[in-house]
């Protein structure tokens, strides 16, 4: 079970290499949910409230969070906002030359899941991923 947000990062990324390994919805839901939650327990170790003006901080910081934070939002209260990055705008299709999962994916017919951002398509595990490495360097620069 998790005890630090460091934990709940591994976690995250266990869930990602599964995924990269047998691509499944459940797989990458299950990382961008737990991913989107690592700023929380990041908080609580540090004393810190999430609160708005937490959140507007973390969201210049992370902004691959956010995105994260946005869809993980949207599924849960079923109500996704337009003006947000939501479950139901994300994009379903098989990776093609030039994306970041292109060698990942091609070729094996299984969709994977795409969002808009800045009117580029990014995958999803990749926006994941991102948030995750950047997370860990900052705990790394903070810690020394």
């Amino acid at each position: 079970m998790p005890e630090s947000s460091l934990d709940m990062v591994a976690i995250a990324e266990e869930l990602l290499e599964q995924y990269r390994n047998t691509p499944s919805p459940a797989l990458l839901l299950s990382a961008v949910l737990t991913a989107n939650h690592v700023v929380d327990w990041h908080c609580k170790e540090n004393g810190k409230k999430l609160d708005e003006g937490m959140r507007n901080h973390l969201k210049q910081q992370f902004p691959e969070w956010n995105v994260l934070r946005e869809i993980s939002n949207g599924l849960k209260h079923m109500k996704p906002n337009t003006n947000q990055h939501h479950h139901g705008k994300l994009i379903d299709r098989e990776p093609s030359w030039g994306d970041d999962n292109f060698w990942r994916g091609y070729g094996t017919g299984i969709p994977h899941w795409y969002i808009d951002i800045n009117e580029k398509q990014v995958p999803v595990e990749s926006l994941c991923q991102d948030f995750l490495d950047k997370y860990k360097q900052h705990i790394n620069r903070t810690s020394q």
